[in-house]
């Protein structure tokens, strides 16, 4: 199905707003935080994200995510892990997997050429690099802003492809496709380090091509956010 010169340039400009946006956010960030750092040796050095003087930590932990695709409920968890400098960024890379089951109807070709109306199943995942700021750190409620670009890759497969018990499942087709899912959560800190957020992303999926009539609209939604971080704060 190709996407008409309309939608083309309406996802171009919505790609657009989405770096302004989180690029206007990030700055808000460093306006904030600038002036903490400055070097009493030499106030009128021109500081830098990565110097000497800054400080730089490690930190890791899970996503659940809770949104919809394809018109039906489903289920993402991942993995993130990365360093945080000057406790106002972040930089580093996240995974996320689909492990809810989402069925669909769609066709299938048969050994002879004929065309089957079936239920389908669609897997997959995405993963890449994950940078973003951290409004008031040092509070014990704060916001968190996680912007994340990847790529990814989804699986139409027929499970009942056989009649035998093993190995009944077929991959059907697959696609590649790119994400940018900018976020903000509101993080709680539990221990010095452990935290807790709550929040939302939007993920903005582009490339998506099966012939199943499935689009980038369809992996393109809104979900609730539950993180889970650990590290040094």
């Amino acid at each position: 199905m190709q996407a008409s010169p309309l939608n083309m340039y309406s996802n171009l400009f919505f790609m657009k707003l989405l770096f302004i946006l989180t690029s206007a956010l990030l700055t808000l960030c460093y306006t904030a935080h600038a002036q903490k750092y400055v070097d009493s040796n030499n106030p009128d050095e021109v500081k830098s994200l990565l110097s000497k003087n800054n400080d730089v930590t490690g930190f890791g932990g899970i996503d659940v995510k809770v949104g919809d695709f394809n018109q039906e409920r489903a289920l993402l968890t991942g993995a993130y892990g990365g360093v945080i400098i000057n406790r106002h960024y972040f930089l580093g890379v996240a995974g996320y997997g689909l492990v809810t089951e989402n069925k669909f109807i769609g066709e299938v070709s048969a050994f002879d050429g004929i065309t089957e109306t079936k239920e389908l199943s669609i897997y997959g995942g995405y993963g890449g690099l994950m940078i973003g700021g951290i409004i008031a750190p040092k509070k014990a409620v704060h916001i968190n802003i996680p912007v994340i670009l990847a790529a990814g890759t989804l699986y139409v497969s027929d499970d009942n492809f056989l009649t035998t018990p093993q190995n009944s499942d077929v991959t059907v087709e697959q696609t590649t496709f790119f994400v940018v899912e900018p976020g903000m959560t509101i993080e709680a800190n539990i221990t010095p380090s452990f935290r807790i957020g709550l929040g939302a992303t939007y993920r903005l999926a582009r490339g998506i091509n099966l012939n199943q009539q499935l689009t980038d609209d369809d992996f393109s939604q809104f979900s609730g956010l539950l993180s889970l971080r650990f590290g040094r704060f």
